[in-house]
């Protein structure tokens, strides 16, 4: 189980917190019997920028933290502890001098290294450069703004907006120029010359008044890095391992998947004849559409298709579904994400899931007292309806199953249902007619993935298999259902934050597993 230090405000007791899973609820639950203090926010050690997604807390595992109870507030820490010079007896040939040492702690061990040598504060203060290739913190530069914004700061304007484009201007400055900077010295000396040079840029919140300035841009460069290294994981490269079982040990980022498994390499093929399997799906759907060749072309296709992918916008599958058009069928799009759990057994990656959700069925059936004979739709929208956050602040919950009723005949599905925005997340659209379900898609971006089978818990696996496949995000109102189903059923541990209901439920669906 993950492991986290976690220091109090006055950074006189530092505790090793084992948490069940990486979530800031149970963190907080834990360092209350472990600090004998009720957190109110949790930040980080080094500056104070404080951790509010569980997504964000994976990414910062190694750093240390800091837990703040109520009223209490992040203050900078002893840049230097120099070790107190001992008096030893004067002799007759000479006067014991001692040069300063540094007490150095070993954040990976929780102990305190021994004595090292190092150079004064008045040397190091002299140096231009030093060891990690950046200036001392008092000699770092801050941004030449763009003109628009250099005059609305110098005239006082004191806008959010201003206060914004600032930040931005300033994260783009110091991790192009500065891509290493991270101690808290420098985050207060890059404040501390902004807030002189423009004074409208100060706020009365903190302990000075460049305080919430630093918070902020520090928040904004950590955030940056994190996406950064979020894109550098989601790329397969060459040398990357073959892994074909999915692991539940991955982290993930806001309402993204917990867990990937990276294409194996002994499947990739030159651009050349990538560029010639996929024209040859292509070629293939529009003829004889063999649903064994095109399984076969999209598994040698595999591995450039998620690099390919890689450079699409956030949001689209568009693009995806015309280069692939065979992935207007949900067979083919479950077979992908089966595929990518399972490569070398994707119909047991089928079959546990499947199990798993059948199980899911029962529970949710039960809590919600339905009739021992009620359709799979309704026990879908009643296992929705028990992980949805309906209450407190944050975004509330929507659904992501719409159904239309009385439809006659397929002839008759009234088509403006199919309609879906640019960039709109994949939701399940039934129509029925009276007691039957007549036909079942996926929309997204203006696209339609067609699921033949007309079996709802197939339909609810194309769903989550939509945003495996396409690599998408999931969106907060759609983020609790989703993510219930990657936890429970997929086997992905969803690492965004859960709100009562998810929670609850879950417990109760663990004590079921368990019998």
């Amino acid at each position: 189980m993950p492991v986290l230090k976690v220091w109090n405000s006055k950074r006189d007791k530092k505790k090793l917190v084992i948490v069940s899973e990486f979530s800031i609820a149970i963190l907080k639950e834990k360092v209350t019997s472990k600090l004998d203090i009720i957190p109110k926010t949790i930040v980080l050690e080094e500056d104070g920028t404080e951790v509010e997604d569980d997504d964000v807390l994976v990414e910062l595992k190694e750093k240390t933290f800091m837990a703040l109870a109520d009223g209490e507030e992040w203050t900078l820490p002893d840049q230097i502890i120099i070790e107190e010079i001992p008096t030893l007896p004067t002799l007759p040939s000479l006067q014991a001098i001692q040069e300063p040492e540094l007490i150095v702690e070993n954040e990976n061990d929780n102990e305190m290294s021994l004595p090292t040598k190092v150079e004064t504060v008045a040397n190091l203060a002299c140096r231009t450069v030093l060891p990690n290739g950046l200036p001392p913190p008092d000699k770092i530069s801050v941004p030449d703004l763009s003109p628009s914004l250099k005059l609305a700061l110098q005239s006082g304007e004191k806008s959010a907006q201003i206060f914004n484009q600032t930040l931005k201007e300033c994260e783009i400055f110091y991790t192009t120029k500065y891509p290493t900077i991270a101690d808290s010295a420098y985050y207060q000396a890059i404040g501390k010359k902004m807030i002189t040079k423009y004074p409208s840029l100060a706020y009365a919140d903190g302990t000075n008044p460049w305080s919430f300035f630093v918070f902020k841009l520090g928040q904004r460069i950590r955030t940056q890095r994190w996406r950064e290294n979020r894109k550098s994981k989601r790329q397969v490269n060459d040398d990357d391992d073959d892994s074909e079982t999915p692991s539940t040990s991955g982290v993930s980022k806001k309402f993204r998947l917990g867990s990937k498994t990276k294409e194996a390499t002994n499947n990739d093929i030159p651009s050349e004849d990538w560029n010639n399997h996929v024209t040859e799906i292509q070629k293939e759907w529009e003829g004889k559409r063999s649903v064994v060749h095109l399984r076969t072309l999209l598994d040698q296709t595999r591995a450039g298709r998620s690099k390919w992918m890689t450079s699409l916008k956030a949001g689209k599958i568009a693009p995806v579904i015309g280069k692939f058009p065979c992935f207007e069928e949900g067979i083919f799009v479950l077979h992908e994400f089966y595929s990518i759990r399972n490569k070398a057994n994707p119909e047991k990656a089928k079959n546990d899931m499947m199990t798993k959700l059948e199980s899911l069925f029962q529970v949710a059936s039960k809590q919600k007292s339905l009739p021992e004979e009620a359709p799979e739709l309704d026990i879908l929208q009643a296992l929705e309806d028990l992980v949805s956050k309906k209450k407190g602040k944050g975004q509330k919950s929507k659904s992501c199953i719409k159904v239309v009723k009385n439809v006659l005949s397929l002839e008759n599905i009234p088509k403006k249902h199919l309609d879906s925005e640019e960039e709109s997340p994949p939701s399940l659209i039934v129509f029925k007619n009276e007691d039957e379900v007549l036909v079942i898609y996926i929309v997204a971006d203006g696209c339609q993935i067609l699921d033949t089978t007309r079996c709802i818990r197939t339909a609810v696996m194309l769903l989550i298999a939509s945003y495996y496949v396409f690599d998408l995000d999931y969106p907060a109102i759609y983020g609790q259902f989703l993510g219930f189903l990657q936890h429970w059923v997929v086997g992905d541990i969803f690492t965004q934050n859960k709100c009562t209901n998810w929670i609850n439920f879950s417990e109760q669906y663990r004590a079921h597993v368990k019998k």
